[in-house]
């Protein structure tokens, strides 16, 4: 596998030759089209904790570790494996919130946002996501093709979690060149100007909703309270921006992944137009085949993992990628069975840091799914499409023409 930069780049001392692999999505001209085939390739390759030298567009190397148990007990373990940026090197201008914070201050920010997200939360508002997604069907339905970033994808989350978080909706277009420049500029001084553009925009709402509130959740974190004390603007802001982030792309990364799935397999797609019961074990099985969030850690002490040596302030990089596809516990990982049983994917990550947001994703995944086998069930590829895939840290198609017979 051939990584130039990789191959110049510097290894620590303590790494060990025999362990180094080079893997740089940006840097490997196959992962651009067939990125399950380089993971695959990668997963019998390389060892099950493999460090490279460079990992996408940020600075230095990082430990890669490749098998689900690993994974499962690196995330257990914040105190060994923090979220928090010890390096303090990022491409955001605001801290991730909770996200970056480890336990105990981690427990007291989660619990704000756990009611917002819980199940409960999320039947409460099924009619309206269900509402969302058919207005965009009624207009795209009609057309008998479309380009599924563009025209469904990034809008139909993007109004979902505007609604929820009380943005305008007018300004739709702006919130998703930011968030596209936050997290896919191909340099980090563009990923910090985008950042910074959000950030802006939400310090003002905020002050806003401190004056006049809404029935929003930017209002009820204004509102919040932590060890007794109101929560300040500053990490509301920073709470803020991890849910502008995270609740315009995760679902739409999901929507592309499995659409091009769908679209490029009829016969599977078919089986979901013959059976919609399918549709929720189905939507479980191509989250885990597509898990495209890695999960980003630091050593805090030196350490073992799997016999490996690793220091402190080393970078780790558990990957749902490799984990969701590990053969030790999803048997044949690379055939996607919509009948599998004990999925227990890590497309949203596991420990205390799981995705707060993962049950609001799968619903607008499963509600919009459903709808499209039955307005527009012979939806496919446009004739000749050679899908391309963005390869940075949140990896996936980056555009998609389908075709169908109009309603």
């Amino acid at each position: 596998m051939t990584d130039p930069v990789a191959a110049h780049a510097r290894v620590p001392e303590h790494v060990p030759p025999e362990l180094v692999y080079p893997f740089n999505q940006d840097l490997i001209p196959e992962f651009a089209t067939r990125p399950f085939d380089v993971i695959a390739r990668v997963r019998r390759e390389a060892p099950p904790v493999f460090y490279t030298p460079t990992f996408t567009r940020s600075p230095g190397g990082a430990w890669v570790v490749t098998r689900a148990h690993d994974t499962r007990e690196g995330l257990q373990h914040p105190e060994i494996f923090t979220r928090e940026d010890i390096t303090h090197i990022s491409p955001f201008p605001r801290r991730l919130v909770p996200l970056e914070m480890d336990p105990p201050e981690h427990g007291k920010y989660r619990a704000l946002l756990a009611p917002l997200f819980s199940p409960k939360a999320i039947d409460a508002i099924d009619k309206d996501v269900a509402e969302i997604s058919a207005g965009f069907l009624d207009k795209l339905a009609p057309k008998g093709g479309c380009e599924l970033m563009e025209d469904f994808a990034r809008p139909y989350p993007a109004t979902v979690f505007m609604k929820m978080m009380g943005l305008p909706m007018d300004m739709q277009q702006e919130f998703v060149a930011w968030e596209k420049m936050t997290l896919n500029a191909v340099t980090l001084e563009g990923m910090l100007e985008g950042g910074n553009l959000v950030a802006s925009y939400l310090r003002e709402l905020i002050a806003q909703r401190r004056k006049k509130p809404e029935n929003d959740i930017i209002t009820r974190l204004t509102q919040a309270e932590v060890d007794g004390k109101r929560v300040s603007d500053d990490i509301v802001e920073d709470m803020c921006f991890l849910l502008f982030i995270a609740g315009l792309d995760t679902v739409t990364a999901g929507q592309m992944h499995i659409w091009n799935y769908l679209a490029s397999h009829p016969e599977r797609k078919q089986e979901l137009v013959a059976d919609p019961t399918l549709i929720r074990d189905a939507v479980e099985e191509m989250l885990r085949y597509h898990s495209w969030i890695p999960f980003p850690r630091h050593v805090t002490e030196d350490t073992d993992l799997l016999g490996v040596g690793m220091k402190r302030g080393d970078r780790v990089m558990f990957m749902g990628a490799f984990a969701s596809n590990d053969p030790e516990e999803f048997p044949e990982p690379d055939r996607i069975d919509f009948t599998r049983d004990a999925n227990r994917h890590l497309c949203f990550a596991g420990g205390v840091h799981r995705c707060a947001g993962s049950h609001l994703a799968r619903r607008e995944i499963r509600i919009s799914l459903a709808q499209w086998l039955q307005r527009m069930p012979d939806f496919s590829l446009a004739p000749d499409q050679v899908v391309e895939y963005e390869t940075g840290m949140m990896f996936m198609p980056k555009a998609l023409e389908l075709r169908w017979t109009p309603a």
